[in-house]
């Protein structure tokens, strides 16, 4: 199924997909997850694959799990479903201690070991194509692949390798699929989603959207978790495609 809008188009057809596989759609709480897995429910439904929801709670800043879970009932609640017929698995970390890349190549490593799911379905988007000039800029992002293989390996104490240890482990034998729909299409084409679904459903798509949480900055810039800083780079991003920040916030 291929999604189309004026911003480009998004192909729905899963790459490398077996019937083996146990597919994990990746909700961070932000605006491109949830459209994401608006998408992709009926998608999961329709082909009954295998299939659970997975969420990192950062406990340095406590908003996402809970963003999170508010999403996951209104996405399952308008397709149908109810919340709890969809297993939605988390894994904490603390990025006061590890980076969120680490942090997050540790959770899912761990997952996938203990065979919870072997393909990840993430919500990652391209870059603007303006210029951010704000510090913090995900460069990861620039690289982006559609699909990518990921051999998970571990280091002498049994924990996963992260991005910045992996020369130093174990292969596991154990792969992870990762599928990134959104790899060639920005947040513009995910604001102009926004924009459709809530012509079509104005409560629905305006409650979704403002449930959603971008800003990744802490107590103290965030009236603590009570409004976006708006100075972020994610922040930055949202405003630049929607024109506003979390939850409709303007400056």
């Amino acid at each position: 199924m291929i999604i189309k809008n004026s911003q480009g188009n998004v192909n729905f057809d899963f790459p490398r997909y077996s019937n083996t596989d146990t597919i994990a759609i990746s909700l961070s709480g932000g605006a491109d997850s949830a459209m994401m897995l608006h998408h992709l429910v009926p998608i999961m439904q329709a082909n009954n694959y295998n299939w659970k929801i997975v969420t990192g709670g950062d406990t340095a800043r406590p908003w996402s799990g809970p963003a999170a879970r508010n999403i996951v009932k209104l996405v399952l609640n308008f397709h149908g479903l109810e919340p709890t017929s969809v297993e939605h698995r988390f894994y904490g970390y603390d990025t006061t201690k590890l980076s969120e890349a680490d942090s997050q190549a540790t959770g899912i490593g761990r997952l996938v070991l203990e065979d919870e799911f072997n393909y990840l379905i993430s919500g990652t988007t391209a870059l603007p194509t303006e210029t951010i000039d704000v510090e913090g800029h995900p460069l990861e992002r620039t690289t982006n692949k559609v699909i990518e293989l990921h051999d998970i390996k571990t280091l002498p104490n049994g924990d996963p390798c992260t991005l910045s240890n992996r020369d130093a482990g174990f292969t596991t034998g154990t792969i992870l699929k990762q599928w990134r729909p959104f790899s060639f299409v920005n947040k513009k084409w995910i604001a102009e989603e926004y924009e459709k679904l809530t012509e079509e459903y104005p409560q629905y798509g305006d409650l979704l959207f403002n449930a959603t949480i971008s800003c990744v900055s802490y107590a103290e810039h965030t009236r603590d978790f009570t409004k976006p800083c708006t100075h972020c780079w994610w922040c930055q991003e949202k405003k630049w495609a929607f024109g506003c920040y979390d939850g409709g916030y303007r400056d």
